[in-house]
């Protein structure tokens, strides 16, 4: 498991995730973030973080492509943005 605020998620489904915000995300945009948690679950890093500017990227890939086990992580991203907009 790897951490994400106050969140544990499992490794395998984070390594997914990087590889499709690499892969499938928005390009440049999402590239650099698919490294960072490449790197974390590579590293074996005890949590991970995803800057403001990449929620909605993260967001918009999971709600299109759901990954098994980051449920947790969709939804706090969600109450992140909504934070945000207020």
């Amino acid at each position: 498991m790897i951490r994400y605020g106050n969140i544990e998620v499992p490794r395998a489904a984070v390594a997914q995730l990087a590889t499709k915000l690499g892969r499938d995300g928005t390009g440049a945009r999402t590239r650099p973030l698919g490294v960072q948690l490449g790197w974390a679950i590579d590293n074996n890093r005890e949590n991970f973080t995803i800057p403001k500017h990449n929620l909605s990227d993260v967001i918009e890939l999971l709600e299109r492509d759901p990954i098994t086990g980051l449920e947790p992580l969709a939804e706090l991203l969600r109450q992140q943005v909504k934070t945000q907009s207020r």
